[in-house]
Order: structure tokens, then C-alpha cells, then sequence
């Protein structure tokens, strides 16, 4: 069976463990939409010196940028190359026409199934020229985040969704919503989770002791993230805990201002990062982590929650999208209802009490490794849909 997987910088990190566990079962043909904005995104950092001269660029030509054992993720591929946008604009002439190649590219490939990691505005003129190709596409957020709606993703799915032959979701508890609010039959949707990203582990340089009191939220800051809630639950947790600490990695999405920490007593601090966090130092901010804090008012699924997996650290998240399908309560973290400061602070408080719930939750993410969220496992599952679509 031939597939072609297209993809996006933003899902590399997931796709590299896609890549590798469906290459031992198919002739896998690898598409990275690269645009301009995507050089420096996720696990990707491309100098913006680098040049590139054609819409068809070999991805080994990123290996530099690579650790050596991240390139093996990808050996096993038929082919696996870079689809180069130059301009900026998703509607744009020169947009399209590169488009336009790609999808003559596609077509001559040949493919049994297209497989998209969702999906671009950019990429949906090549889907409108893609006939007679059944398509199965991944979709990262059935519904849109709070503060967080983007036209160019309404208008892609508008444009290309009647054309999807079949649909996989992260999460089995947005299916309906994600049903009813684009009117997809539920024969056409199936779900498969996502598995841990323990490629972020090949960018360990030095390894680095667990903190006992650190705190870490990770990520980009915006309204549906729930840092407010953090917050609001920090000076409950540092009344309790002496010399917590609380690290919150990331920027703040364009229009959103977080509010100002609060000060905490017991000598606790926040360790405010707003720079730009390179591999390695994401690898040694989950290596000191005690715990990893996902607050979230709304979600789908988290892949923060997944690198924390990739680390062995447990997570404490609200129940809410679908965060309780990846979080085994007790086992592997601690649900808690969602902008809920009291339950909030009194999970925290008892992951940093008591030093004999690390090894039981080390214990679980271990099971839910190598069970629930193994890529081997997920491969298996996705083949059988495209079976199941095969013209």
C-alpha cells in the first residue's frame, strides 16, 4: 500500500513517530509543508539564512539541524521531502501556483491513500485538484479554542472537508461536536490517540535532577491555557509548600496579556521564560520538573501533556476536551475540574507532600506508554482506516 503523509513544522515532532512506526508496514511517501513561518516552529529551527531553490526540496537537508538519532526517525521513509512555500500569504498567485506543484507532484506518486496531518489553507488548493484519491485527515482541534478562532483554518476546512474521505480524531468525547458543528456523518470519523513524544529526548545533552518543588507550564500563554487559574491557586500552594517554585515557559499568543504573578510568601518564586526555548532547553525544563501543570479552561488533547509522558513526569489537568482520556487519574497525574483555584492548589500541595506518589505515577506512565499511547500501537490502528478506504 502507498501513502502519501503530508504534514506540517508545527506537528514535526509528532509526525517523526508517525514516520517511523508506519514505514515498517507501508511504502510511505513523506510531504513537509514548509512555509516561511515555519522555519523556526516546534522542534524545527531553520536559520534564516538558509536558502532553498526549489517547491521539492530532499528533508535530509535538514539533518544538520537535527540530533543524529533524530534522523533515523525518517530512514525507513520510500521518500520524505520539504514542499517549500516562499511567500507568506496563504491567498496569494504565488501561493497558489506553488500549490499547484505539489499537487502535481502528489498525483505522481500515485498514492493508495493521502493521509494529511489536518490541515493548511495553503494546501487546500492542492486537495481541490487531488481527484479520485481517497483522503483520511487528522484533525488536531474539532472544535476552536476560547480566544483562539482562525479564518484561514474556518476557510481551509470549508473549502476541503467534502472532499475528506474519512476523519481521525485525537479524542473520542469532541466526536459529536466535531459531527454536529461540520455536518460529517459518524461513519466517517474514527478516533486514535496520539502517543508520547519521546523525541524530545533525543536533545538531552546533560542529564538533570528532578527539582523536587518545581512546578512546570509549558507552552504558548493564551486565554483557554488557564494561567490565570495558576495564578490565582500559586499563593494557596506556596503557603503550604516552603521554596516552591513555579516555571512558566512560553510566550503569550498575539492579544493576549497574562496577568502579572502574584507575590508568594514561604520564600516561593515564579521563573518567568518568554524567550525563545530551544530543544535542549525544553529537555532540561521537563527534566527538573516535578510535575507538569496543564490548567486548561478548554482542550483537545495536549502535547505538552505528551512530552511530559516522554519524561516520565506527572501531569495534573482539568477534565475537560479530552485531557481525561491521557490522564489516568491517581496512576498517572491528578484530574481536576477546570478554573477550579482550590482543587487546583490541593493537587499540587499533594503531589509535592508526599515523595511516594512519584514512583506510582512513574509506574503508570510507563503502562500508558507502552499501552494506550504506543506509536507501534497507533500505526496499526491508522492502517486498518486506510484499508478500510481504499478505492
Amino acid at each position: 500500500m502507498r501513502i502519501v503523509y503530508y504534514t506540517f513544522p508545527s506537528f514535526l515532532e509528532l509526525s517523526l513517530h508517525r514516520i517511523r512506526s508506519l514505514s515498517k508496514h507501508v511504502e510511505l511517501h513523506v510531504v513537509v509543508e514548509l512555509p516561511p513561518e515555519g522555519r523556526n516552529s516546534n522542534i524545527l529551527n531553520i536559520p534564516h539564512d538558509k536558502q532553498f531553490f526549489n517547491i521539492i526540496e530532499p528533508f535530509n537537508t535538514l539533518s544538520e539541524y537535527f540530533p543524529e538519532k533524530v534522523n533515523d526517525y525518517w530512514k525507513d521513509a520510500a521518500s520524505c521531502n520539504l514542499a517549500v512555500y516562499q511567500e507568506k500569504k496563504s491567498v496569494h498567485p504565488l501561493t497558489w501556483y506553488t500549490s499547484y506543484q505539489i499537487s502535481s507532484y502528489i498525483k505522481k506518486l500515485k498514492p493508495d491513500i493521502l493521509f494529511i496531518e489536518d490541515i493548511s489553507l495553503r494546501f487546500s488548493w492542492s486537495i481541490c485538484r487531488l481527484r479520485n484519491i481517497p483522503i483520511v485527515a487528522t484533525i488536531h482541534d474539532p472544535v476552536p479554542h476560547s480566544g483562539e478562532r482562525n479564518w484561514r483554518k474556518g476557510l481551509a476546512y470549508r473549502l476541503v472537508f467534502k472532499k475528506i474521505t474519512h476523519f481521525i480524531l485525537m479524542n473520542s468525547r469532541l466526536t459529536t461536536a466535531f459531527s454536529d458543528r461540520y455536518g460529517i456523518t459518524p461513519d466517517r470519523i474514527n478516533t486514535i490517540p496520539l502517543g508520547t513524544y519521546d523525541i524530545f529526548r533525543e536533545w538531552i545533552q546533560t542529564p538533570v535532577h528532578t527539582e523536587q518543588k518545581t512546578i512546570l507550564f509549558f507552552g504558548r500563554l493564551s486565554v483557554y491555557k488557564g494561567i490565570e487559574v495558576l495564578y490565582k491557586a500559586a499563593p494557596i500552594v506556596a503557603e503550604k509548600i516552603p521554596d516552591v517554585n513555579f516555571v512558566i515557559a512560553g510566550k503569550p499568543v498575539a492579544g493576549y496579556s497574562p496577568s502579572i504573578p502574584p507575590k508568594l510568601s514561604n520564600n516561593g518564586r515564579f521563573e518567568i521564560i518568554e524567550t525563545y526555548i530551544t530543544n535542549v532547553h525544553m529537555a532540561e525544563l521537563f527534566q527538573r520538573a516535578r510535575v507538569v501543570v496543564c490548567p486548561y479552561i478548554d482542550a483537545t488533547q495536549s502535547g505538552v501533556l505528551l512530552t511530559a509522558y516522554a519524561f516520565n513526569k506527572p501531569v495534573i489537568g482539568t477534565d475537560t476536551g479530552g485531557l481525561a482520556e491521557y490522564i489516568w487519574h491517581q496512576k498517572t497525574g491528578l484530574l481536576i475540574p477546570p478554573s477550579d483555584k482550590s482543587a487546583l492548589s490541593q493537587a499540587l500541595i499533594d503531589i509535592l507532600s508526599d515523595e511516594k506518589t512519584i514512583d506510582t505515577f512513574e509506574s503508570g506512565i510507563g503502562e500508558i506508554k507502552t499501552k494506550w499511547l504506543a506509536w507501534d500501537r497507533i500505526a496499526e490502528k491508522t492502517i486498518r482506516i486506510f484499508k478500510q478506504n481504499l478505492i
